[in-house]
């Protein structure tokens, strides 16, 4: 069967969709005392993640050529503990 539509293979829509509704559940099992806490420490994640957009995380420095020298990887001996 041939579905009708096709998510891109990043796509994580559904898989955040389900994230909530787990969370969901587990927040209306939780005890009447801890439904507040719960609701409060969401607010304010959601605050914080409202007031750092994209834009005031992102630099604004001109990028750098960094220059290097790849060398041979070396083992080190056992750590011995006397």
């Amino acid at each position: 069967m041939r579905s009708l539509m096709k998510l891109p293979e990043n796509y994580t829509g559904s898989a955040n969709f389900v994230k909530c509704l787990l969370l969901l559940l587990k927040i209306s099992r939780l005890p009447v005392e801890a439904l507040q806490e719960s609701v409060d420490n969401l607010e304010q994640i959601v605050d914080f993640y409202s007031d750092s957009s994209s834009e005031n995380l992102s630099s604004t420095a001109e990028p750098e050529i960094v220059s290097g020298e790849i060398v041979e990887t070396k083992t080190r001996p056992p750590l011995v503990l006397s």
